[in-house]
Parts: C-alpha cells; sequence; structure tokens
C-alpha cells in the first residue's frame, strides 16, 4: 500500500470512528466533529508549520504572484502532470524524500525533470537512472539532458550495457546522420564564404531534420510497444537524436545570420518565420529534402 492511499485509510477510519463515538455517548455526530475540530485545525496547522521551517533550511521559495497558475483552469482542466526543475530549485532527483512523490505518481501521472546540466549534479542521467529502477513504473519525461555533453554519456552508456540498436533504428539514424551532415557543410560553406545560395538551403534542411527526429521517436514506440526495443535503449536514442537536432538548429542559426546579414539587418526569427510560408523556393527545396531523406 503507498503511503498516499494509507493516507486516505487512515481519514476513512477516522470518519468510521466519529460515527461511533456519536452512537456510543449518544450525541449527535456535528457535535462530535465540533470537538474535533481544534485538534484538527491544531494539527494541520503544525503541519504547515513544518513544512514552511523545512522549506527554509533548504533554500526553497514559493512562486510570485506574477508566476503564481490559473487556479480556476487548473481546477476546470485537471492535472495533466508535474514539472520540476531540480537544478534551479536545488534537489536531487533521488533525494529520498522524494520517494512518496514518485510512489504516489506511479501508475497515474508523468513527471517533467529539467535535467542534464552538467554545471550541476542535482539532475544527471545516472541520477534518474535510480529513480526509475526503483520505481519502474513511474513515467518521466527526462527535458535536455544537456545537449551536447550528454553525448558521450550516451556512448558510454551503450558501451557499458552492451546495448544494440535494432537494424531498422540503427538505418534511421544513419538517414539522419547523412543529413546532419550535408546541413552542416551548407552552413559552414554559407558562413565561411558567404554562400547565399548555401545558406538558403540550409533552413527547409533543418525542417525535414526536424521530422526525421519526431518520426523515429514515434517509430521507437511503436517497436516499444511490439516488444521489439526496450525502455533502455530508448533513453540513448532520445541523448542521440536531441543532439543531432540541436546541431541541425545552429547551423539553421547561422545560415539565416548570412542571409539577414546580407540585407543590412538581423531580424533571424521574423526571416525564418516567413521563408517558410511565404517562399516557394523553400517549399521546393523541402519536397526534395523529404523525397532524399525518406525512412
Amino acid at each position: 500500500m503507498s503511503g498516499a492511499e494509507r493516507n486516505v485509510w487512515l481519514m476513512l477510519q477516522m470518519g468510521a470512528a466519529a460515527f461511533i463515538i456519536a452512537e456510543y455517548v449518544n450525541v449527535p455526530y456535528v457535535e462530535v466533529a465540533k470537538a474535533a475540530a481544534v485538534p484538527a485545525f491544531a494539527s494541520y496547522a503544525a503541519l504547515l508549520w513544518i513544512t514552511h521551517v523545512e522549506a527554509c533550511k533548504l533554500g526553497l521559495r514559493g512562486l510570485s504572484k506574477d508566476e503564481l497558475p490559473n487556479a480556476w483552469l487548473i481546477l476546470r482542466n485537471g492535472l495533466h502532470g508535474i514539472k520540476m526543475h531540480p537544478d534551479s530549485q536545488q534537489f536531487n532527483i533521488d533525494d529520498e524524500r522524494l520517494f512518496p512523490v514518485y510512489e504516489h505518481l506511479q501508475d497515474r501521472i508523468p513527471v517533467m525533470l529539467h535535467m542534464g546540466d552538467l554545471r550541476y549534479n542535482f539532475s544527471h542521467p545516472v541520477r534518474l537512472k535510480r529513480v526509475l529502477e526503483l520505481f519502474p513504473h513511474l513515467k518521466v519525461i527526462a527535458a535536455h539532458f544537456g545537449g551536447y555533453s550528454m553525448y558521450e554519456t550516451a556512448c558510454q552508456e551503450l558501451k557499458d550495457k552492451n546495448l544494440k540498436f535494432s537494424e531498422t533504428a540503427t538505418a534511421e539514424l544513419s538517414v539522419m546522420t547523412n543529413a546532419l551532415l550535408e546541413i552542416m557543410s551548407l552552413a559552414e560553406k554559407a558562413f565561411c564564404e558567404n554562400d547565399l545560395a548555401a545558406a538558403v538551403q540550409v533552413e527547409p534542411l533543418e525542417q525535414v531534420i526536424d521530422d526525421l527526429r519526431e518520426r523515429i521517436r514515434l517509430n521507437h514506440t511503436l517497436r516499444l510497444q511490439k516488444n521489439a526495443c526496450t525502455i533502455e535503449n530508448g533513453f540513448v536514442l532520445s541523448d542521440i537524436l536531441t543532439n543531432l537536432e540541436r546541431v541541425s538548429d545552429h547551423c539553421s542559426n547561422i545560415a539565416g545570420c548570412v542571409l539577414e546579414t546580407s540585407k543590412d539587418e538581423l531580424d533571424m526569427h521574423h526571416y525564418l518565420a516567413s521563408v517558410r510560408t511565404e517562399s516557394e523556393e523553400y517549399r521546393k527545396l523541402l519536397a526534395q529534402y523529404r523525397e532524399k531523406y525518406s525512412l
């Protein structure tokens, strides 16, 4: 029985006990509830105070008024997940004080963890590994994984555990890698030679790489449902896909800057938005790259 279930059971027992007391002493239930009101209030007040003291000791702070979510929207839409930021809030994700929380959330709602920033050790993937070993049914969205800094970790994880991707996954990664090599070559040529023609080709290819990432993730999920892959492989695959996609994002930024500076302007976000919606050349190149790098 989980901690939360024990608490619910205790409250049910207390409620039943109140009816029994009312029956035995022959007084209305309302009078019993009135008598219990002060002790109950004192108990919850003490609990709130202990929580406050512990938060002060750990340096935790509440949200400012501007940061507070709309309570009505939460109640109306329901709670669909919990988001934690260990590096900002300064706590280890495998801290044993979080175990009751993880236990309660298993098979219920997902937890999003901002993690993998190597400037800190609060959210290192090794800590997440421990959490998932203890709570195998906990649904976790592990955000970021530290970008490039996690690539070697992902490779080491494959090596240490003798993990191997399926032939299908390997082939899909090969397609995405080839697309990445081309976009890096185009971005380098655009920047080093101020080649505007190369710069124009970057953005549609970057969109194709984004699409490949999502498709490969979806294919992994489908393989997982058929027991043709493992969750463990999925973590490593997610690391690699995130790193490859971020490289293509940087290539897009480089090409965008080259094009904008050639016009003596620097509004890259406006350019990228406009080129995707207004450029016939963009749509033509996008179709070509989708055919070239299809899975």
